[in-house]
């Protein structure tokens, strides 16, 4: 008799168990959302100036950085917040020495009923790419860039055939030197539209954008004006669970008061193809048309989704054309092989005149995870510019090649 009661007081408890296990487990799969990386990385410049052939200079560089981060759902909502601080030494030109920092926020709400939106803020400060660089010849002191970046959508419809859309975006971008305070913008940017979703699988989405900008010191003693006003036409495409196509194309005006060489009345936009045919392996092109005054679209995409996004800075340039192919490999559970090509076409418009250059950049780089906390990587670089006919006083051609390893710690 003690055996069988024992047995049914067992069977009866087995539903208990199995749920109480089912918890555990969940709760143990559920990803801590604070996170600590701190990583010590060196590498090798052949051309740190981006300088004409004959006159390069190579550099060292040694780069310590820790960042912290949250990434945290809060019922129907999402938190996401991190910052990073980063030391960068440079052996032979230690006036370029510089303390880079970044903080992000965002937030994604959404409430019981029809209405979503989110909330977005950056701060990010860092040595200036002299790859952006125009004119023809080189400033070689120390530029820092500081960019502000902030903004708000809204939407209205949820999961409805018809999503009504809106946001604001403002932008601040600084120098600190001198002979770049030509290149310094203030930008508001509001847009509306509404968006058709027939099914899961596929969106068209069409909304009117305008943009006010600022550029306070154009001329030492006079700022630039500007408005652009962008017809939007975009769309979302899922036509396998291994492929996604997003698009845009914008109709564009822009009128500035004082640089009227930048005017520009044509067709923007961006398109944009990830497909995953396996497991490991992973494939992405993006194709940006843009001019210089855009704040809303030309990002550049994260190499992964916990990473932040980096605003690309507005260049002084009438029109950008970017080709970006890359490509991302598992080759084990611990390597990690990436790769991509990267073609820049700029039309050049600038006080002292204006041309054209063509940029290719090709990286390529891999990974391999010791433990869960514990990364090393090295990464390949080659970066060759050729200036455009009759473009001598906006761009030069030049060559650079590029190496560096890393260490990182991971806490999570």
């Amino acid at each position: 008799m003690s055996y069988l009661f024992a047995r049914r007081a067992l069977v009866r408890q087995l539903p208990v168990a199995a749920a109480c296990a089912l918890m555990s487990a969940g709760a143990a799969a559920e990803a801590n959302p604070y996170y600590l990386k701190a990583k010590q990385a060196f590498s090798h410049d052949s051309n740190i100036f981006r300088s004409r052939e004959g006159s390069e200079q190579s550099e060292r560089i040694s780069s310590t950085g820790l960042e912290v981060g949250i990434n945290q759902p809060i019922s129907r909502q999402r938190f996401i917040a991190n910052a990073h601080v980063e030391r960068n030494l440079y052996r032979d030109n230690d006036h370029l020495d510089n303390t880079a920092y970044g903080v992000g926020l965002r937030a994604d709400l959404e409430t019981a009923g029809n209405i979503g939106g989110g909330l977005r803020y950056s701060n990010n400060r860092s040595l200036a790419s002299f790859d952006s660089y125009t004119g023809a010849s080189r400033v070689t002191e120390r530029n820092m860039i500081t960019r502000q970046d902030y903004g708000a959508h809204v939407q209205y419809g949820g999961a409805s055939l018809l999503v009504l859309e809106a946001g604001y975006n403002h932008r601040d971008q600084d120098y600190s030197a001198e002979a770049f305070e030509n290149r310094e913008q203030r930008t508001d940017a509001v847009n509306a539209g509404v968006r058709y979703r027939p099914s899961d699988l596929i969106s068209f989405g069409v909304s009117a954008r305008y943009t006010r900008g600022r550029i306070p010191n154009y001329t030492p003693t006079t700022a630039d004006k500007y408005k652009r006003r962008d017809l939007d036409f975009t769309t979302t495409w899922i036509p396998t669970g291994l492929s996604t196509l997003s698009a845009r194309v914008s109709l564009t005006s822009t009128d500035h008061d004082v640089a009227e060489a930048r005017d520009f009345d044509g067709v923007t936009g961006a398109l944009s193809y990830r497909y995953k045919p396996t497991g490991k392996l992973a494939l992405n092109l993006q194709l940006v048309r843009e001019t210089n005054d855009e704040t809303g679209y030309y990002f550049e995409e994260p190499d992964s989704p916990d990473d932040p996004l980096e605003p690309t800075a507005l260049q002084e340039t009438k029109l950008i054309h970017t080709m970006r192919v890359g490509a991302s490999y598992e080759a084990t559970a611990k390597i990690r092989v990436n790769t991509g090509v990267r073609y820049i076409d700029r039309r050049i418009r600038v006080q002292s005149g204006s041309g054209s250059d063509r940029t290719t950049v090709v990286d390529l780089g891999a990974t391999y995870t010791i433990s869960r906390a514990w990364l090393v990587g090295c990464n390949l670089g080659w970066t060759q510019r050729s200036a455009g006919d009759n473009s001598a006083d906006v761009s030069f051609d030049y060559k650079s090649r590029r190496a560096s390893c890393l260490a990182q710690l991971s806490l999570k």
